[in-house]
């Protein structure tokens, strides 16, 4: 009986984490996103636009 509340808990805790990792990243997704636009705004050309995305995602 300990071990399997030892192991809940643990799930628990591991759910929480990755709740949290998700939560973030999904925060610095859109810093991401208003920090590239004006840099892409500059860009001459598509193609010099391109790597610069790719290097991204």
């Amino acid at each position: 009986m300990i071990l399997i509340t030892i192991l809940k808990q643990l799930l628990d805790q591991n759910k929480n984490i990755v709740s949290n990792f998700t939560n973030m990243s999904k925060k610095s997704e859109k810093k991401k996103k208003k920090d590239i636009v004006p840099s892409f705004l500059f860009t001459s050309s598509p193609q010099c636009a391109a790597p610069f995305y790719q290097k991204l995602f």
